[in-house]
């Protein structure tokens, strides 16, 4: 059987770190920075922040109004909080409350 003469390839390179540049950030440091971001979007600081607060609050109304439909309980309370309809500045989400709460009194 003949053997194959085709030069053989090199091996790839090294995947190890060589330097700083390489070095992946501490978990202390990967701590910190979640924490950060999570902080930014618990104050609500970027609009992304604003919006997926709105956009969280509105979920929970909806799920409030499908139990309501359902015959679930007293859930005037949630309807009473106006934290419960953060808009973050953004027109379309006050229009979906106000959609909703327009639906539920009908």
């Amino acid at each position: 059987m003949p053997t194959s003469t085709a030069p053989s390839t090199p091996p790839p390179p090294s995947t190890k770190a060589t330097g700083p540049s390489t070095i992946r950030p501490s978990f202390h440091e990967q701590i910190k920075t979640i924490r950060g971001y999570a902080g930014s979007a618990r104050d609500g600081v970027t609009p992304e922040a604003r919006l997926v607060k709105a956009c969280d609050k509105l979920q929970l109304m909806l799920k409030v109004a499908v139990y309501e439909r359902w015959g679930t309980g007293a859930l005037a309370e949630f309807w009473d909080n106006p934290d419960n309809f953060p808009d973050g500045g953004f027109a379309v989400v006050q229009e979906l409350f106000e959609e909703l709460r327009q639906r539920r009194s009908q």
